[in-house]
């Protein structure tokens, strides 16, 4: 549904020609400098937050059926996916609404439909709701899993690792990831939300693809697998070191309130890594 909403609105915007958005200014605009770094280091952390969730398969991968054809399958098909869904509806903004309309606007889809189809307001609405509740929906179940795998392997509270009888589900880690995110929701806004947690995952998805610049190539490699095993990860590496660097410069609180939260959780990993140290 979600899929099907988000198509049909591109679609409809695409289709309406009669405001010159963005698109049409492209002509006439200035040319970049380094005084944008710092905002535009700020919406690609917006921007891969947008794309974040490509991975959670992974950690349901115990429980799909033939992982090894299922996994890289949603893998691709699910990224590839995201990927054109996300530029069509960006797409859709920009040709829809001029520039000066856009500036500082955070309802960017709201104000593109009023604009453009007041009659579908109910369309959009409908979109965000239904969008909303697929991402609880994805995250309630791919989350606690991690939470329940690392309690499995004793670094985490082993009732984390609890399966509930009834419902064949990690119950206890799905309100334990509940309870956190309400938390959160409560301290902070939006913005500060979003630009915290995406400086989490652009970090650690960034350490977790240098760990494939470590891995020895064969000498026999050709051009075509050098380019994937190195280019491709050494670009990605640089290039979010690079955002990291410039929203911790633009952004120091949000940046800190994502350090401090990654930061919380290493007294208890190397609580619970001595811990198994000692009983292994």
């Amino acid at each position: 549904l979600n899929v099907v909403l988000l198509a049909s609105f591109s679609y409809i915007i695409l289709s309406y020609r009669r405001h010159a958005g963005v698109l049409s200014e492209l002509s006439h605009a200035r040319s970049w400098t380094m005084e944008d770094l710092a905002p535009t280091a700020s919406a690609l952390v917006l921007v891969l937050f947008s794309y974040s969730g490509w991975n959670a398969a992974i950690y349901i991968a115990e429980e799909i059926r033939n992982p090894a054809r299922n996994l890289p399958r949603s893998l691709i098909l699910g990224t590839g996916l995201v990927t054109i869904l996300y530029l069509a509806v960006n797409l859709a903004y920009l040709s829809a609404l001029p520039l000066s309309l856009l500036k500082g606007e955070i309802a960017v889809a709201q104000a593109v439909t009023a604009a453009v189809l007041p009659s579908g307001t109910w369309l959009m609405t409908l979109l965000i709701l239904v969008s909303i509740l697929s991402s609880i929906t994805a995250m309630s179940i791919a989350g606690p899993r991690v939470y329940f795998a690392m309690s499995r392997s004793h670094l985490f509270p082993s009732w984390l690792g609890k399966v509930d009888v009834k419902r064949k589900i990690p119950l206890m880690a799905i309100w334990f990831q509940s309870s956190v995110a309400l938390t959160i929701l409560w301290l902070s806004t939006l913005r500060q939300i979003l630009l915290f947690s995406g400086f989490a995952l652009v970090l650690f998805s960034t350490l977790a693809v240098s760990v494939l610049l470590r891995i020895p190539l064969k000498s026999d490699i050709n051009l075509t697998n050098w380019s994937i095993h190195r280019l491709l990860p050494w670009t990605f590496v640089l290039t979010n070191t690079l955002i990291l660097i410039s929203v911790a410069l633009s952004h120091p609180m949000e940046t800190l309130s994502g350090l401090g939260m990654v930061a919380a959780g290493l007294p208890m990993y190397l609580f619970y890594r001595k811990h198994l140290s000692a009983n292994t």
